[in-house]
């Protein structure tokens, strides 16, 4: 069964430079998306994996930017080393004065299986979690 996209959207009170730098910006991303993450080129075909470990258990994440247009676009394939699925993580970035609305779309997250924390609903959660209390509170302080 085809599952429809996890999308979640937020007014973000920073301009889409800033936001950018956010999203592409090693000792950035470590601030409010993964504190495990070494390494990020926001450059297409380049490749990321760090591991992330979850309740006693790691899981290798492996990204491969497939997209990325400074302050407007980034998007990177998603698998997890050692379980069955790929999916597709696109950020769009719209310039709204001095505030920037993101657009956050997580595409064929149900190819993701083999353990029960790749569920839609974990995704959902994690996901509005990101974007709209982790990712707001790192802009605001920063």
């Amino acid at each position: 069964m085809v599952e429809p996209p996890i999308v979640v959207q937020q007014t973000l009170h920073s301009t889409p430079e800033r936001v950018w730098q956010a999203l592409t910006q090693v000792q950035q991303m470590r601030q409010w998306y993964f504190p495990e993450i070494q390494n990020f080129e926001a450059i297409p075909q380049s490749r990321s994996r760090f591991t992330v470990d979850v309740e006693g258990q790691a899981f290798v994440h492996e990204w491969q930017v497939s997209a990325a247009q400074p302050h407007q676009l980034l998007a990177y394939t998603w698998a997890y080393r050692g379980y069955p699925g790929v999916s597709s993580v696109q950020w769009k970035l719209a310039s709204a004065g001095d505030q920037t609305h993101l657009t956050l779309t997580h595409t064929d997250a149900h190819l993701h299986t083999g353990h029960d924390l790749f569920s839609r609903e974990n995704g959902v959660v994690g996901w509005h979690w990101l974007v709209q209390v982790s990712l707001v509170n790192y802009l605001k302080g920063s």
